[in-house]
């Protein structure tokens, strides 16, 4: 059921500067991603890809033309798509400036996103629903917001999107616990996961998916892939990402963050198109792991 925010945007009501006429062809010539623990945020002159994540992807069109996303239920069109996790998808948008934001499933608005869903593959916002994280994409591919004021503007413009939705049920304290663990130590597996909270691996498993809405092995993959994300830029050959994020060996992360980014990692890690922003991740991405109850 749909719920009005009443809130207007962040950077349309003055609180950050909107680039006065502003084009595609004026938007920054490279690409630029920031991380904040739960999501990122990538912002590109253009894209085509092929990819399948585990987040809820929202896709927002930063100049006048649409973004065409195609997945095996059809083609979806529109300037503001919400892509559900677990869908193979292929964005189309060579020439098409674009915000992507990837709202992972720690994320206290995943469900809800997840849930607007429902069994679609792509739902297609209108242009209202879509337009603050539009102006908010607009300011940060071209600069005219940064930093920690750019997480805590993002992190509004999703909950005011997402209140939009229903809101899902609580989680279960032993699933938050069982995310946290994973996110703070990637190599983590299954087996001591279900030692710790002193149930069957079986269970576990179900207990997650059921909760979360993606299976936990995918979240665990997905986990090590955004591990692998902090070290963009900073020289590291692949080898040594892979065993830092928690992969086996380089060939295991090369083939995860193929199937997460329809690109080669070699292609992000040292690509000089991409600008990564050096900050260290917000306070809410560093909560530590508990002890299950």
């Amino acid at each position: 059921m749909e719920r009005s925010t009443g809130s207007e945007s962040l950077v349309g009501a003055g609180v950050f500067p909107m680039p006065g006429g502003q084009t595609e062809a004026d938007m920054a010539t490279r690409d630029r991603l920031r991380l904040h623990g739960d999501s990122f945020s990538y912002a590109s002159r253009g894209m085509n890809s092929l990819a399948c994540r585990t987040a809820c992807t929202l896709l927002v069109a930063l100049g006048v033309r649409t973004l065409g996303v195609e997945t095996r239920s059809g083609r979806f069109e529109g300037r503001a798509l919400l892509v559900a996790p677990m869908r193979q998808r292929r964005l189309r948008a060579n020439d098409s400036a674009l915000l992507l934001v990837d709202v992972e499933p720690i994320h206290p608005r995943f469900r809800s996103f997840l849930a607007a869903t429902g069994d679609s593959d792509v739902l297609v916002l209108d242009d209202e629903a879509g337009r603050e994280l539009q102006r908010l994409g607009q300011a940060f591919h071209s600069h005219a917001v940064e930093g920690p004021a750019y997480d805590r503007a993002l992190r509004k413009a999703i909950h005011h999107l997402a209140n939009r939705f229903s809101e899902p049920v609580p989680l279960d304290d032993r699933v938050i616990w069982m995310m946290r663990t994973i996110e703070s130590r990637p190599h983590c597996g299954l087996g001591e996961l279900a030692q710790s909270l002193g149930l069957s691996p079986g269970h576990v498993c179900r207990l997650f998916s059921a909760s979360v809405g993606v299976p936990l092995r995918h979240y665990a993959v997905s986990a090590k892939i955004r591990a692998a994300a902090r070290f963009l830029g900073e020289g590291h050959s692949l080898t040594d990402v892979a065993l830092m994020a928690g992969f086996s060996d380089s060939a295991h992360f090369a083939k995860a963050w193929a199937r997460s980014y329809g690109r080669a990692p070699s292609e992000s890690f040292f690509s000089r198109q991409i600008e990564r922003d050096p900050d260290a991740l917000p306070d809410w991405a560093r909560q530590p792991a508990v002890e299950p109850a």
